[in-house]
Formats: structure tokens, sequence, C-alpha cells
């Protein structure tokens, strides 16, 4: 249960990464999505990198340069909402 809430928390933090540090290309909305679920899981699996504030960093940054194509983007709210639907769509598929 703390496993799933933390990858929640963790889906809503890189969300808010992804729409508000992404640019460059043309990502779909949802391939931005399929960024924030994979940065989640990667968190997810290295958890302990919460604990430790330069692995944090490290990580951060990584996928800050992973997401960038999604900046200009996010500026949008169509976008912004076009994102949530598909991060929605997939973490439900994942459930299943």
């Amino acid at each position: 249960m703390m496993k799933k809430l933390m990858t929640i928390l963790g889906a809503f933090m890189l969300a808010s990464v992804v729409l508000t540090s992404c640019g460059g290309g043309e990502p779909t909305a949802c391939d931005c999505a399929d960024l924030a679920i994979e940065a989640m899981g990667a968190m997810g699996e290295s958890i302990e990198i919460m604990d430790d504030p330069i692995k944090l960093a490290e990580f951060t940054k990584k996928w800050e340069l992973k997401m960038q194509p999604c900046t200009d983007l996010a500026k949008s709210s169509d976008f912004d909402a076009a994102v949530e639907e598909c991060a929605k769509k997939k973490m439900k598929e994942m459930d299943n």
C-alpha cells in the first residue's frame, strides 16, 4: 500500500516536472505521459534515492533532460489536460 501511495505521489511530482520543465521537439501528450510514468517507475525501483540528496539531484537532472521536449507544449492548458488524460489511462492500464 505504501509503495503504491509513493508511486502515485511520485506521479504527481513527475507530472509537474514534465509540465513545467520540458521543451524542444514535438512529442505528443501521450509521449510526455509515457516519460513521466517511466520516470516514476525508475524512482519506484530506486526508492533509496529519496534519502540521498545527491542521488536525487542526479536522478532529477537525468529525467529533466529526457523530458526536455515537452516544455513548450506544456504551456498550453489543452496539452496539460491531454497529458493528464493519457497518464490516467496508462496508469489504469498498469493496474489491470
